[in-house]
């Protein structure tokens, strides 16, 4: 049994989806300006809805005093590095978020460039 390749990771997906935005091959895609619209709107409001939880998760407050309790210590350490240590979740989320607008950025163009083909 072999072990299957990682995932990619958000950085290479951003590339991945710059590079199709920018000299993707469209020859099987069919997408009228209705569904470009739905399609961008969606990964819009998506995207939006990430991006208020991770305002609001930035706003979460300094811990009020805990004790001097090692578990109560650690637990609050240990939080607040999930949330802003290396590979955080703060920090993942605002990749996924650039990566979302990088996939409404490539879909845009994509779709522009296929309008243009179809009307030249």
């Amino acid at each position: 049994m072999t072990t299957p390749p990682p995932p990619p990771s958000i950085a290479d997906l951003t590339n991945q989806i710059n590079q199709l935005g920018q000299s993707g091959d469209g020859k099987d895609l069919q997408l009228s300006p209705a569904a470009q619209h739905d399609y961008t709107q969606l990964i819009h409001e998506f995207r939006d809805e990430l991006q208020r939880h991770l305002d609001r998760a930035k706003q979460i407050p300094d811990f009020a005093n805990v004790g001097n309790l090692w578990s109560a210590v650690q637990t609050k350490d240990s939080f607040r590095n999930d949330l802003t240590g290396p590979a955080a979740f703060l920090e993942s989320l605002g990749q996924y978020i650039d990566y979302l607008q990088q996939h409404e950025d490539a879909a845009n163009a994509f779709f522009n460039r296929m309008h243009a083909e179809d009307h030249a």
